[in-house]
């Protein structure tokens, strides 16, 4: 059986995303290498793990080159107990917020010093969310979502995907994906890669990044601007016309790549009259004149558009 290759999840400061991951081995390869590329690009890596993941990650890192202990002695990469950190700043069963800024928002600016970006992971809403303080969990994530505000970082969340098997287990995905700003999913022998956005005006922009480094890790230069552009103009229509979270899959394959944008609405994609020089109403003209083919079928709670460029 083919070994599942795992995403490069490369974040800027300000991204807030999420992985609902389905083994801890997923786990620790998906968060080693992301921390492994913050840590090559000059930035603070601030692991805050479960007691459980601690050996894991740390082994996970050295496999990928990462020197543990020195980077550790540097301040380059800082670990903490989820838990412990956690009783750090709960009180009654929800997080206090001076106490979160005098522990964690402590963390990030001392990961700030000389300059350096802070790429941050946290599995302290997962640990709530399990032991059923479920509000408590989305008011940490609600505290997280303030601290950017004032510091210089990028959020890296996890949460084990059979919290999610439950009765309500649609809506409280639903919950927690909108209060980050995309959702980490891992393909199969890296023939296929998807990342999930919340419906908001920078959306378009974090959708055609993402197409980027895909493209840029498969090295389709020649599909580059094509692909680029229908995923631009399909994510800003679900922005626009559906308001809801989306989700952008990018899939390889004998000379071409597949892009397919998955959102909330039922309502099937419509061509309108552009007339003279507007500067709207153009997007799925352009996506007709850029793709091989393109289209649009149901699927469950929406629609998914699709188009194909080719070689």
């Amino acid at each position: 059986m083919p070994m599942q290759s795992d995403v490069e999840v490369r974040l800027v400061d300000g991204d807030h995303v999420v992985h609902f991951y389905d083994s801890d081995e997923q786990l620790a390869r998906v968060v080693a290498r992301s921390a492994s590329e913050a840590l090559a690009a000059g930035a603070t890596a601030v692991l805050i793990v479960s007691e459980a993941h601690l050996a894991d990650f740390s082994t996970a890192l050295a496999g990928l080159g990462v020197d543990v202990a020195s980077s550790r002695a540097e301040g380059r990469l800082v670990l903490r107990d989820a838990a412990a950190t956690l009783a750090g700043f709960m009180v009654d069963g929800a997080p206090d917020p001076l106490r979160f800024r005098a522990t964690v928002g402590e963390l990030v600016r001392r990961g700030n010093a000389g300059g350096r970006s802070v790429w941050a992971f946290g599995e302290m809403v997962a640990l709530l969310w399990e032991s059923g303080n479920v509000t408590g969990a989305m008011q940490l994530e609600d505290q997280w979502n303030a601290l950017f505000a004032d510091r210089s970082f990028s959020l890296f969340c996890a949460y084990p995907a059979r919290l999610f098997d439950g009765a309500d287990a649609e809506t409280a995905h639903a919950d927690v994906c909108r209060v980050h700003s995309g959702v980490v999913a891992v393909g199969s022998e890296d023939a296929e890669r998807s990342r999930g956005f919340t419906a908001t005006v920078d959306a378009p922009r974090a959708a055609r990044r993402f197409a980027a480094e895909t493209l840029a890790d498969w090295a389709c230069p020649d599909l580059l601007d094509d692909c680029l552009l229908i995923v631009t103009e399909l994510a800003s229509n679900a922005v626009t016309h559906t308001g809801s979270p989306f989700t952008v899959t990018l899939a390889r394959g004998d000379g071409c790549i597949a892009i397919r944008v998955a959102d909330g609405s039922c309502q099937p994609p419509a061509r309108r009259g552009v007339e003279g020089l507007a500067s709207d109403g153009r997007g799925l003209h352009l996506i007709e004149a850029m793709a091989y083919r393109w289209g649009h079928e149901p699927a469950a709670g929406g629609k998914v558009v699709w188009a194909e460029v080719c070689r």
